[in-house]
């Protein structure tokens, strides 16, 4: 393999400063040393079933934060830097996503569209993503039906009450974290041609992630500033920031760190200096109050802090633990990180449950508003006693599920009544995800952007 010389590092630097140009983008990633053939021949080769204990370490503390995240306020964690270490839950799992993409086709040695595009491998998909889903979206139907037919009242969650949100792909009744799902389930289709992509130019694909997110947040922002609350076409500009391509940089990220992630290789050199980078857009956000979107134009269509500027700084924390945390400890402490990095997203559904009846009964889930307690901010000696509780209710409940799901579908075949009650499940999935895809359709087709 011919590696990216030192001069990756100014160069992609520069690339990324031309977001908006990909003419220009392409004449520079075309003046690497790179030779595209020879990556891809590393890349696409396949490899043996090797698992990487650091990745579920990074999965099951990423979890504990999302956790964190839903427990405390953000006024509140704010005070403790939480943007450096806490703020990194999501971006870390986006980076996660993108790298278990391509060990896992690298894994199967796919490298043509009709390989990568099988019927095993949407069967996969529906059965890990849309299958459970389908489970929090009937709970939480019925909890919408009990509020809307029995005179239950809930406490307001702005505009996640929503019924345009249904055509965006949110349950009927909101809990924190249900953004993350449609920009989820948006992988389905866009993973494998992202990785074919991938296998032609490497250098080019990741930097064409930082591009595509760029372009997406820059219409985001336009129909965010533009639309009104209450406008349609205002919840049609949720789909955009639901969407995979909010986090597009992250995911690509991930995918070059599929085939390296070694952190002093020479096709990484160029993390050190985007490291810096983001950095200093990290502290200005914290201790200048995002000074750079409110004075610089260019800067302006950023909002919060899940994007390529931050992206990098979790990028190089990857490359960290996947050099100094153990490649494949024994214990039964490590069994335990083991079981809780494989049910991961079972625990983000079970929390996004058991949040939206806490937040939407009990407490008060404004963050930041002068005019209400903001859960436990008033006496925060009490997030200790909240933080345990919930952990020990979504850890133990999300783990409860996926272990019952892996041991269904491990008898799934086994009589002619589980093979037919699978093919429904599958099937059912499946109808949802298409009608889902056309809900999407028929919603900008009635609510035009324009």
């Amino acid at each position: 393999m011919n590696c990216i010389d030192l001069n990756f590092v100014n160069n992609i630097s520069l690339a990324l400063c031309y977001l908006p140009n990909i003419e220009i983008v392409n004449k520079i990633m075309e003046s690497q040393s790179i030779t595209p053939s020879d990556d891809t021949a590393l890349i696409a080769k396949p490899t043996s079933s090797k698992h990487y204990f650091q990745v579920d370490a990074f999965k099951a503390v990423m979890i504990f934060l999302v956790i964190m995240d839903h427990t405390f306020t953000h006024h509140y964690l704010s005070k403790y830097l939480s943007t450096f270490w806490e703020r990194i839950s999501i971006p870390m799992l986006v980076i996660i996503m993108g790298y278990n993409m391509g060990i896992s086709f690298k894994k199967k040695g796919y490298t043509t569209i009709k390989q990568l595009y099988s019927l095993k491998y949407f069967e996969s998909k529906l059965k890990r993503y849309i299958a459970p889903f389908l489970i929090l979206y009937a709970a939480h139907t019925i909890l919408y039906l009990l509020e809307r037919y029995t005179g239950m009242t809930t406490l307001n969650v702005a505009y996640y009450e929503s019924p345009y949100n249904v055509y965006i792909g949110y349950t009927p009744f909101y809990g924190p974290g249900s953004w993350f799902l449609p920009a989820l389930f948006s992988t389905i289709l866009i993973f494998p041609a992202l990785y074919w992509c991938y296998l032609q130019k490497p250098a080019l694909t990741l930097v064409s992630t930082f591009v595509i997110e760029f372009g997406w947040r820059v219409m985001t922002y336009y129909f965010y500033n533009v639309f009104d609350y209450t406008d349609p076409a205002r919840i049609t500009s949720s789909f955009f920031g639901c969407h995979i391509f909010n986090m597009f940089s992250a995911i690509g990220l991930g995918l070059w760190f599929s085939t390296d992630h070694d952190l002093y290789a020479k096709r990484n050199i160029w993390m050190w200096s985007l490291l810096p980078l983001s950095l200093l857009y990290m502290f200005q956000y914290v201790f200048l109050g995002n000074w750079l979107r409110y004075n610089l134009l260019f800067f302006s269509w950023i909002t919060g802090d899940y994007h390529l500027f931050f992206f990098p700084y979790s990028g190089f924390l990857f490359l960290v633990g996947m050099k100094f945390i153990p490649e494949n400890p024994e214990g039964k402490y490590y069994d335990w990180v083991r079981r809780i990095s494989r049910s991961t997203y079972h625990i983000l559904l079970t929390q996004i449950f058991y949040f939206s009846i806490v937040y939407q009964f009990f407490l008060v889930m404004y963050d930041g508003n002068p005019y209400t307690l903001d859960v436990f901010d008033a006496a925060p000696e009490n997030y200790g006693w909240f933080f345990i509780l919930n952990l020990a209710i979504t850890f133990s409940g999300g783990m409860l599920w996926n272990e019952l799901e892996t041991r269904y579908y491990k008898k799934k075949k086994e009589t002619k009544n589980q093979q037919l009650m699978y093919k429904g499940i599958i099937g059912i999935s499946a109808t949802f995800f298409i009608i889902r895809m056309i809900l999407i359709v028929v919603f900008f087709i009635k609510y035009p952007i324009a």
